[in-house]
């Protein structure tokens, strides 16, 4: 990832630099030596600062399930639909029946893979450890879909925060504001 790319099928629409380090450390959750380490790693004198790496804990971990919980209550994360109901809609408007095998699969890949998520998602089980909520998943089953998701919402919820508090530069005149008992 950290190499120029081309990519055939966007030709110049496509920006072939490879990927680092995101410049900006209040989005890290992992140790200042461990960053500097796999900025190292980046070939391309060039890449794109976008990298968040993640390294789980236990209080991490608790803290992503948590945001993710509150944001899936909140209806601010929405799922594509099931890959049944996609199937279908490229059937009724008549595109199925002029797409390839490999068309197809490319087009309802990303519906099942939100399948696969939700899936996953309801098989897992709630346990408490010290204050610190941990999600287990069954016997040869997967979570991983789910802690990426978890760990994508938490960063996006560090952005939103911060875009929040960069929107709130307006000063408040405490002279100006009157109390109604």
């Amino acid at each position: 990832m950290t190499e120029v790319w081309e990519n055939p099928e966007r030709g110049k629409n496509w920006n072939s630099h490879g990927f680092t380090i995101c410049d900006k450390p209040q989005y890290h959750v992992v140790p200042p030596t461990k960053l500097a380490d796999l900025k190292e790693r980046t070939v391309d004198p060039q890449a794109i600062p976008c990298i968040i790496p993640m390294i789980g804990t236990s209080e991490l971990n608790s803290t992503c399930w948590v945001e993710l919980k509150k944001q899936l209550e909140c209806g601010n994360i929405k799922f594509l639909v099931s890959m049944q109901d996609r199937q279908e809609a490229i059937e009724d408007d008549g595109s199925f029946f002029q797409m390839t095998s490999e068309v197809l699969a490319k087009e309802l890949a990303p519906y099942g893979q939100v399948d696969l998520l939700i899936q996953e998602a309801i098989n897992l089980k709630t346990e408490l450890r010290n204050d610190k909520i941990k999600l287990t998943e069954p016997r040869s089953a997967t979570k991983d879909r789910a802690v990426v998701l978890s760990y994508g919402n938490y960063i996006a919820s560090l952005i939103e925060n911060e875009w929040n508090k960069q929107a709130q530069t307006e000063e408040i005149d405490m002279s100006q504001i009157q109390l109604v008992w």
